[in-house]
């Protein structure tokens, strides 16, 4: 939160600034929970009034910077659906020139609204739909802070924005990836035709009631199998119960009362209002499990230091804290934590200096935009998004909460396959070609982490396995997945080996 950090901030006076809505508004005033915050807002001497431009201050020195071209061309001039530069070093040079200020670093909003983001790996060229080419952003040091693979199984909890791209994509480029069978369900949801919302166990917790019907009676099987106590059990547990029931789970706190629903569950009761149209207080809640959060991601180290040098993870797309399972609060512990750790240890790292040689990536990028203008050529109807739901069917079909080595192999076998016909179909190039281009390290990431639950062969935390329902020492430690030769090579390690 912008209030809690040492930073200080100034804004340029020029219109057309936006940044963070809630918080920046287009006079340059910032906006904290309601409370307008001039206090640390002050011109920035020598800047020109109107260039719309954010500049972030520590200390003194001016440490980052927003520019928004939605409304302002001067830095460029030539910018504009034909500008294929390497831009950010453009208004870098620019911003230093006319102003005598540098940057760590620049986030460049572009005609459409959107943020051209840092690239999170140097090699890795930035597909954008309004340009239609590629460049490259070259940096230090890069943190990765992209979520879970959400999108990679369909509807799910966590947020459609997050769809495993860039973890897929350094992946195909020899990132290490740990963990990956590690996924957990959250027993009680509902669906909503973007995604699944999440119905909180404090629902559980002030006494609600799963049950499924038999006949006219109701079972409440938790209590049944668990006792007083069994509608309180852990997540893993819970979602299996309802997994295997015979016929659908509801979720019933009606009998808990209006007043107490009000006061403590009104979230529940707005959600059920709004995307199931359901009165909480008289109907009972049809609930689901469904994915909820990824325990595997990129294998960091205690510094959050990936498998590629200078390149750091933070967040769920780290695979740090959970283990086999997680417990909610330690997502709070990777969300603030891991991010301080990474941040520390960039700060330590020894500076390039200017006569620091870059790779050449002139040929990989022209590779990589051949194929991209390939795809936007394309004339035919089939689109690429079908690809992706199918994957997504797949992947819930094979990765359930119960798994078989049966079900793993035939959904290793359809990932081939999607692999097999990915770059030789022709797509319809109104389709973004963001999901055209992300298909191939996406299908790669499936063939991942469906490889990772089959090689462990045991039953331990949120991997269940049918086939092998019993704990085995001989997996107790990490599994690391590297694409190495077109082959998903599995081995397992220690935390601290890492």
């Amino acid at each position: 939160r912008l209030e809690d950090t040492e930073a200080t901030f100034a804004i340029s006076q020029g219109n057309g600034i936006s940044f963070n809505r809630d918080f920046i508004t287009t006079s340059g005033k910032l906006v904290t929970h309601g409370r307008k915050r001039t206090d640390i807002v002050a011109p920035l001497d020598g800047i020109d009034p109107d260039l719309p431009v954010l500049f972030f201050r520590q200390q003194g020195k001016p440490i980052g910077a927003i520019i928004n071209f939605a409304c302002h061309q001067c830095c460029l001039g030539s910018y504009g659906e034909g500008y294929s530069g390497d831009y950010s070093s453009v208004l870098s040079r620019h911003l230093k020139e006319q102003y005598g200020h540098d940057f760590v670093s620049l986030f460049v909003l572009g005609a459409c609204g959107d943020i051209n983001h840092v690239n999170p790996d140097p090699t890795v060229p930035i597909p954008k739909d309004h340009y239609r080419h590629m460049g490259k952003v070259l940096a230090d040091a890069v943190v990765v802070a992209t979520g879970g693979q959400n999108l990679l199984f369909g509807k799910t909890t966590g947020s459609t924005q997050c769809d495993g791209y860039v973890a897929a994509k350094l992946y195909e480029q020899g990132a290490q990836l740990k963990n990956l069978e590690f996924i957990q369900y959250h027993p009680t949801t509902i669906e909503t035709p973007q995604k699944r919302m999440l119905i909180t166990e404090a629902a559980r917790g002030e006494g609600g009631r799963p049950y499924y019907m038999d006949g006219d009676r109701r079972v409440y099987f938790m209590e049944e199998q668990y006792g007083e106590w069994g509608n309180l059990m852990p997540r893993d547990v819970v979602s299996k119960c309802i997994y295997d029931a015979p016929s659908q789970v509801y979720l019933d706190i009606a009998f808990l009362g209006e007043k107490l629903i009000a006061s403590r569950l009104s979230e529940v009761a707005e959600l059920c209002s709004k995307y199931a149209n359901l009165d909480v207080t008289k109907e009972s809640i049809p609930v689901y499990p469904s994915v909820h959060f990824f325990m595997g991601g990129l294998a960091v180290n205690k510094d959050h230091k990936t498998s590629i040098d200078r390149l750091y993870a933070v967040g769920e797309c780290a695979s740090m804290y959970h283990g086999a399972n997680r417990l909610g609060g330690n997502s709070l512990l990777a969300a603030i934590y891991s991010g301080q750790t990474a941040a520390k240890a960039i700060t330590q790292l020894a500076e390039h200096t200017e006569d620091t040689a870059h790779p050449d990536f002139a040929a990989y990028i022209a590779a990589q935009e051949e194929i991209l203008h390939t795809q936007l050529s394309s004339k035919s109807p089939f689109s690429a998004v079908y690809i992706r739901y199918e994957i997504a069917k797949l992947m819930n079909e094979s990765l359930g909460i119960t798994r078989t080595e049966t079900k793993l192999l035939e959904g290793i076998q359809s990932v081939e396959y999607y692999l097999s016909i990915s770059e030789k179909l022709s797509y319809d190039a109104d389709v973004s070609p963001y999901i055209v281009y992300s298909l191939r390290p996406m299908l790669l990431l499936a063939r991942a982490i469906l490889t990772s639950a089959l090689a462990r062969k045991e039953t331990r935390g949120a991997h269940i396995r049918q086939d092998y329902p019993e704990r085995s020492d001989a997996f107790a430690r990490c599994s690391i997945c590297q694409y190495q030769n077109g082959e998903h090579r599995i081995s397992y390690t220690e935390e601290d080996e890492l």
